[in-house]
């Protein structure tokens, strides 16, 4: 699948294999995107998480997530050769997210609450939705990007009326 980013920040070197990487092994032009200064308590905190941190290309199956006890980004081999590179983008902002929660020894995988519902997952994802609003994406396209497999419709619901709050405004776009 041959996918142009729609901007140079979220290009990705689709040509690693299996293995531990720098995060810019993967996402080489990702320090100039605008969504950085959001993850962090400023952009130079950002840049020095980013800088940081780890990525490891895993043969399982599924999409992207935190393994907590390395600590790194554990990514899917099949979608991040195959994936649509907006998606991947997005999800690196949300990851890194909950890599910087981690160092802050906040509890990523808290199964007393549920996942639509955890604070953490809640700020990842409000960090995806201003960037997806940012970068102009349509209502369908967030939706889109915001459902899985693990979430019923009206998980996704919750989800978005606890990132509407999250957020302080009135109404998503979506």
């Amino acid at each position: 699948m041959s996918e142009m980013p729609l901007f140079e920040y979220m290009r990705i070197d689709r040509g690693r294999e299996l293995g531990d990487y720098a995060i810019l092994d993967l996402f080489p032009k990702l320090e100039e995107s605008p969504a950085l200064a959001t993850i962090a308590a400023s952009r130079e905190d950002a840049l020095r998480l980013l800088r940081k941190s780890r990525i490891q290309v895993r043969a399982r199956e599924g999409y992207i997530f935190v393994d907590v006890l390395v600590p790194c980004i554990a990514i899917a081999y099949d979608y991040y050769k195959s994936g649509k590179a907006r998606d991947l983008y997005l999800d690196i902002l949300h990851e890194l997210t909950h890599l910087r929660q981690l160092g802050e020894g906040r509890n990523l995988w808290d199964m007393k609450t549920p996942y639509v519902d955890r604070e953490t997952e809640i700020e990842g994802y409000a960090i995806v939705m201003r960037e997806a609003i940012r970068l102009g994406l349509a209502r369908e396209e967030i939706i889109d990007h915001f459902t899985n497999p693990w979430m019923t419709d009206d998980d996704l619901k919750r989800l978005l009326e606890n990132v509407r709050r999250f957020l302080g405004v009135a109404e998503l776009p979506v």
